[in-house]
């Protein structure tokens, strides 16, 4: 299991003491999310591992430390607000406080991946009150994926014996499009550039994909699933 620790830390903006959670260990798997959701265990650390200020309301993932951008952005109206919402759940509002942050640095592949960490906190809660949430969650995600895309940001660093961060770019955006019933549209890009696809995991991964499009099938798919099936060495 996932061994946590209590701790704090000094925020950087204001001096203001903020309770913390340190991860000392995880028990994980190979068992993710099509869009990059960790396994249960690990995945469930995106309630832990973001903390926000009591005094100022600065979220991050580790409040001790804070760019000058995020000392200017913290004091906005409309970082404050997203902070207090009650639209959201209440670290859903971590994360997008802390995605606006990257947003405004320029950093927008940063900006995506941490709204995409505040759409699975929407998927964690009471669906009937926080799917809503998710769903504007996911359409932002989208949008500033987009825009990292425009200004060559990739979402991953490029590492040596995993797909291409393209490729995996756009079976992320093809899941986060099926899951916001966007079917027409995730059907145009995974077919649009199939073809290109060189990783043979993510081309079997964005068939199945079609698969799910074509039986409008709005719900969470595993990758474990798919390649337990479509990989015998799996």
């Amino acid at each position: 299991m996932s061994c946590l620790e209590r701790s704090s830390a000094i925020c950087a903006l204001c001096g203001e003491d903020v309770p913390t959670i340190l991860v000392l260990s995880i028990l994980s798997s190979n068992n993710i999310g099509l869009d990059l959701r960790p396994p249960e265990m690990e995945s469930s650390l995106v309630h832990h591992i973001i903390s926000c200020c009591p005094g100022c309301a600065y979220c991050s993932t580790d409040p001790s430390k804070a760019s000058p951008i995020a000392r200017e952005v913290v004091g906005t109206r409309e970082y404050q607000v997203m902070s207090r919402t009650r639209k959201y759940p209440k670290v859903a509002n971590y994360w997008r406080c802390f995605s606006l942050i990257a947003e405004r640095e320029g950093d927008w592949a940063e900006a995506a991946r941490r709204m995409l960490s505040a759409a699975w906190v929407c998927d964690d809660g009471d669906q009937e009150r926080w799917a809503e949430a998710g769903r504007r969650c996911r359409e932002k995600t989208l949008q500033l994926l987009n825009m990292a895309r425009l200004l060559g940001q990739p979402l991953f660093e490029e590492e040596d014996g995993h797909p291409p961060s393209e490729e995996c770019e756009t079976a992320v955006a093809a899941d986060l499009l099926r899951r916001l019933g966007l079917f027409r549209e995730a059907r145009h890009l995974v077919t649009s550039r199939l073809d290109s696809i060189t990783d043979e995991t993510i081309r079997k991964v964005l068939e199945r994909q079609l698969e799910f499009i074509g039986k409008e099938d709005t719900e969470p798919q595993l990758l474990f699933e798919i390649r337990y099936e479509d990989f015998e060495d799996f």
